[in-house]
């Protein structure tokens, strides 16, 4: 067979394909910027790989023999398959194109709206697949490559991994709408400090991370809080905080259903360290990854 013996190239065919269409070897190397023996040169090779003449010579005109004939549509087809296919390499390689596979988290979801919203607007061949419902740590799942990257709401120093700012948002502190404090006007956060504070673990790998998170909000208010109850959901926490005088510090987010469980917002003075939210990702990201964070470290910019 003719590929088991030969290899076919593409510098051969188009030249095939370049003399076929200029109607001489001289327009031909002129269209390809390479002299006319090389040009010819090439066609017969050409030909000697297909075994059939291409062309018919005379001193005066070049034109395609039948088999010629028939073979060029073929070629061209090659070559402007090569043509896509180095435009999308092209697009792959600049993170104009590909997919991004994104673990998100709770309390985030507006953060999250926002940067597909403007991330589909800079770059629409970018495909963006949500994974929802992992079990497995995000972190690790970056790094064994099921996953390209994570909104997470910490940033531990982690080997292989670097971590990009998304969103900066105010915390929210709430306790039951029955608490004393409730309605009370704007209060110094140190006036909880009795009063015992809730976590919500959600994810059990940051459960320590959040609960030192917290514990240096209280620390800066110039208080140790008394820790109260680590519960998995939201929902049990607001449950929890409802019928109690406990507390906890939740993201905007979470905070504005807050109130649908008897759980009411407490007007703080205090200048609380904001509440950050990032993107983890390999230090060395595919480039559609790269282009993608590079929204949300503009976009988390801009907001600043």
């Amino acid at each position: 067979m003719l590929l088991s013996r030969h290899v076919m190239e593409l510098r051969q065919l188009n030249a095939f394909v370049a003399v076929a269409e200029e109607g001489t070897f001289v327009a031909a190397a002129d269209r390809l910027g390479v002299v006319q023996p090389a040009v010819s040169q090439a066609v017969g090779r050409l030909e000697d790989e297909v075994g059939f003449a291409l062309f018919q010579r005379s001193s005066r005109r070049v034109t395609l023999t039948g088999a010629g004939e028939a073979f060029l549509p073929h070629a061209q087809a090659v070559l402007t398959r090569l043509r896509q296919a180095e435009r999308i390499a092209e697009d792959l390689s600049a993170g104009r194109a590909g997919v991004v596979r994104l673990a998100t988290t709770g309390g985030a979801w507006d953060v999250v709206n926002t940067l597909l919203s403007e991330h589909h607007a800079a770059h629409p061949e970018v495909r963006v697949e949500l994974q929802q419902g992992r079990r497995a740590p995000k972190l690790q799942a970056i790094l064994d490559g099921e996953i390209d990257a994570a909104l997470v709401h910490s940033a531990p120093p982690t080997p292989g991994l670097s971590f990009t700012e998304a969103a900066r948002e105010s915390w929210q502190v709430v306790a039951s709408a029955a608490h004393p404090l409730a309605g009370a006007g704007p209060i110094a956060l140190h006036a909880l400090a009795g009063d015992p504070l809730v976590l919500v673990t959600g994810e059990r790998p940051g459960a320590q991370r959040l609960r030192e998170q917290l514990t240096e909000l209280c620390r800066g208010a110039g208080f140790e809080p008394t820790l109260g109850p680590t519960l998995e959901s939201l929902e049990d926490a607001l449950i929890e905080i409802a019928r109690s005088t406990s507390w906890t510090f939740l993201r905007p987010a979470n905070a504005r259903d807050a109130g649908r469980v008897g759980v009411a917002e407490l007007r703080i003075t205090d200048s609380l360290a904001p509440a950050r939210l990032w993107i983890a990702h390999r230090t060395d990201p595919p480039p559609a990854t790269r282009t993608f964070v590079a929204v949300a470290h503009r976009l988390c910019a801009s907001e600043a």
